[in-house]
């Protein structure tokens, strides 16, 4: 309620900074996500501070709403966010840096991928490459096109078609996202009892 009548009020951005740098964490918390609908330059430095905040989930919320700003001056401090200790922040961050096309997001999205080489690929970091449009991804993702998942190689080739890899023909079908089988379950037959014997008619004489 008090975001809300907040927003409806127009808040100041020096209003929002302060907000972002409170000690209460829910107030840290509305004021990230408030953020994103004021496009400020006070605003945004206080978006890239939040992006060391104690709080996982304020840390996710910065991230997400400097992409929502577009603000491309935040490149390299969501690029630091690669290395973060929390999975779901790493995931934003390289959404963002997809989100917001800029070049400047490139070598680190390419250190991240080669990084996961030999574990789980981190596919949205196949599509930040492919988003951001960068040439100097074309190695790197060339390379993923050949892996052992047909997942990661479909995504690779998507990100190259993106970038426009000299490689593919303008005309060549896009190849079919792989399926995965359904496994079939065959029941067990189940045996049918046997024929019940008729019941044998005896005549049995009546006392006269």
């Amino acid at each position: 309620m008090k975001l809300l009548l907040l927003l409806a009020c127009g808040p100041a951005p020096e209003a929002i900074a302060t907000g972002i740098s409170s000690d209460n964490p829910t107030v840290r918390q509305d004021m990230v996500v408030a953020a994103k609908l004021v496009d400020d330059p006070v605003v945004i430095e206080a978006l890239i501070g939040a992006l060391e905040d104690d709080s996982t989930v304020i840390r996710v919320s910065a991230i997400e709403s400097l992409a929502d700003l577009s603000a491309v001056e935040a490149v390299p401090a969501i690029c630091e966010r690669l290395d973060d200790d929390e999975e779901g922040v790493r995931r934003a961050a390289v959404d963002a840096l997809g989100r917001l096309q800029d070049p400047g997001g490139t070598e680190a999205l390419i250190e991240y991928l080669d990084e996961h080489r030999a574990g789980r690929v981190p596919l949205n970091a196949l599509w930040a490459l492919g988003n951001i449009g960068d040439p100097a991804a074309l190695p790197i993702l060339s390379r993923f096109r050949e892996h052992e998942d047909p997942y990661v190689a479909y995504n690779a080739d998507l990100a190259l078609r993106a970038i426009g890899d000299a490689e593919f023909d303008a005309e060549e079908p896009l190849p079919e996202a792989p399926i995965e089988e359904p496994e079939v379950f065959e029941e067990p037959a189940v045996e049918e009892p046997p024929p019940k014997e008729a019941p044998v008619k005896r005549n049995i004489p009546f006392p006269g």
